[in-house]
């Protein structure tokens, strides 16, 4: 069956809501809430009709990952880098956003079937990705490992990995780039051997493994690998033992495809929020600001250290 185009597909989903909204309102003798005031007119502007008519952006994303997606003290609600800016940019355009939490490698897939309207869960923008949707890109990051700080002291770079147990979440960038780092054990530090590359289906499960011995490092997110050492206790303090391992990559919102003018929407929202110094405010409060971008921009190839 021919996929129907977004627009026609959001209607008729605006349809629905509307229709099932006035009946609940209709038994319960109330009226329907007013849209939250756009703050941003030139970005509003360029919302498909679909979502206007919602007054909703949904917004796939995984957690907890901190720093950039987790849950506050009452376990459900959401906060983070992530959940702030999906805020804010629902702020600008006068829409409310909701969540949608589920596993990350589910998160494209589940984009791509219409799920929600954009994911905000620290996706790296790689071209090999580019075919899930178009990439809204915010901030940069890397890869760190982290290891327990009485173990701290057998590594002096990346090297000392050679012939020792590393974790890593499945599925994510350094998931990529540890074998490749691994086969390079051979001649940067032959004596030791290869990486023993040990995959978890998450960072929780890796650090736990961590903290548990069952493992000598841990490799994730700059980001998380800051956040992780700072809340680490006593005990099971950690410290980051190598950074960058891989080249920092754009990290992007990313849209459907044929979603061009949320797209456009989203871009320009940030972009505002840039210029406004809203979002270095936002980046600073999670303690990210060193992670920001000068420019918002679209599917950028370019990397940066």
């Amino acid at each position: 069956m021919k996929k129907l185009p977004f627009t026609i597909r959001r209607r008729i989903a605006a349809t629905c809501t509307t229709l099932a909204v006035a009946l609940t309102l209709a038994a319960c003798g109330g009226t329907p809430a007013a849209t939250t005031k756009a703050t941003d007119a030139e970005a509003a502007a360029l919302l498909p009709q679909a979502i206007k008519d919602t007054g909703v952006l949904t917004v796939g994303t995984y957690a907890p990952s901190p720093p950039t997606r987790m849950f506050k003290e009452d376990g459900t609600t959401l906060t983070g880098l992530d959940i702030s800016l999906s805020e804010e940019i629902g702020k600008s355009l006068g829409l409310e956003v909701k969540f949608q939490n589920m596993k990350w490698d589910g998160l494209l897939p589940a984009l791509k079937a219409n799920r929600f309207d954009l994911v905000a869960a620290q996706v790296g923008d790689y071209p090999e990705r580019r075919g899930n949707g178009d990439f809204v890109d915010y901030y940069t990051t890397g890869a760190s490992a982290v290891a327990l700080e009485s173990n701290a002291g057998g590594f002096t770079d990346q090297w000392d990995m050679c012939g020792k147990r590393v974790g890593f979440q499945s599925g994510v960038a350094a998931a990529k780039a540890l074998p490749e780092l691994s086969t390079q054990c051979a001649t940067k530090k032959p004596a030791s051997g290869p990486m023993d590359l040990k995959p978890f289906p998450d960072d929780a499960a890796g650090l736990l493994a961590l903290r548990s011995g069952q493992t000598d490092v841990h490799v994730l997110d700059n980001t998380a690998a800051a956040y992780q050492v700072q809340k680490s206790q006593s005990g099971t303090k950690m410290q980051i033992v190598a950074s960058d391992l891989i080249e920092r990559a754009n990290i992007g919102m990313v849209i459907a495809k044929d979603n061009t003018k949320l797209r456009d929407a989203v871009e320009t929202a940030l972009k505002n929020l840039l210029e406004s110094g809203r979002y270095q405010e936002i980046l600073d409060q999670y303690g990210l600001g060193d992670y920001g971008v000068k420019a918002i921009t679209v599917n950028t190839t370019e990397r940066s250290k």
